[in-house]
């Protein structure tokens, strides 16, 4: 079995489970990836999926947002069959930080990227969009970044400098020509959030927060990813959010120190599977 445990930080959120997994498993001819996985989380909820490398989570990541048929089992989003109406799924859950399947261009601004992003929000008819909408978009970003910057403040977390501030809150001018080269790993983390974001999906599946090697790094993408859940911040009414991680001591000690961000958490352990 590929479950070990399941436990719940918190117990807020909604009641009944907009995400509902039974028994999910996928093989190749080589080897198992995952097996056995059983999990769910109401509206607005948090469901982590906490595993080491090769205990299969970005594959189960990927088989909950539709993009991964499994082998066996059920999955259920927002009331539709991940098996069965794959397209649908797709459309409800937003993906966001899956190496090799949503990376950045690095030759591009920032400001070019969610541009770019809007425009496809759009008739095709209509490909361009205004530097108004890109600032708000950029706008919206910042807020979040500074929230998150006010709270860690606010909570007592050691191990963050005044100057953390300016490098996590990295001001986008419309008219700046940063480009995504130029950006340390949490300002790209938070910048894929964003443009996820954009899309207004109901869910949104994360992959990989260790891939943020500071412990402040992951602290403040944790932060990023429960502001996001709570306020509603890209879209109107609660949204689901589906992350794995190696290691989610930052996450706990959030929990601990910020206890109005901490309702509706499940986490579940993946164990590697047998070679």
């Amino acid at each position: 079995m590929s479950v070990k445990t399941s436990e719940t930080v918190s117990a807020e959120a909604g009641t009944d489970p907009v995400i509902s997994i039974e028994g999910l498993s996928l093989s190749t001819p080589r080897s198992v990836v995952y097996a056995g996985v059983s999990a769910e989380i109401a509206e607005g909820g948090l469901l982590v999926f906490r595993g080491a490398e090769g205990s299969g989570k970005t594959a189960l990541l990927l088989s909950a947002a539709g993009r991964m048929r499994p082998d066996s089992g059920t999955v259920t989003v927002g009331g539709a069959d991940a098996r069965r109406q794959g397209r649908t799924v797709r459309r409800l859950v937003g993906l966001s930080h899956v190496h090799g399947v949503t990376d950045l261009e690095d030759n591009l601004t920032v400001a070019e990227h969610i541009a770019e992003r809007l425009i496809t929000r759009q008739p095709w008819y209509r490909p361009w969009i205004s530097k108004s909408a890109v600032a708000e978009e950029v706008d919206r970003l910042r807020a979040t970044v500074v929230s998150a910057m006010s709270l860690l403040r606010e909570s007592g977390i050691e191990g963050f400098r005044p100057a953390d501030v300016l490098e996590a809150d990295f001001v986008l001018g419309v008219e700046e020509a940063t480009y995504v080269s130029e950006l340390t790993p949490l300002q790209r983390f938070f910048l894929e959030l964003a443009l996820t974001s954009i899309d207004r999906t109901p869910f949104m599946a994360i992959d990989d927060i260790d891939l943020l090697r500071d412990p402040r790094d992951r602290t403040l993408a944790w932060l990023g990813v429960l502001l996001y859940r709570q306020d509603g911040v890209f879209r109107d009414g609660a949204q689901t959010f589906v992350v794995t991680c190696a290691d989610d001591a930052q996450l706990r000690e959030l929990c601990e120190r910020v206890p109005q961000l901490a309702g509706g958490i499940d986490i579940v352990d993946l164990a590697r599977p047998p070679v």
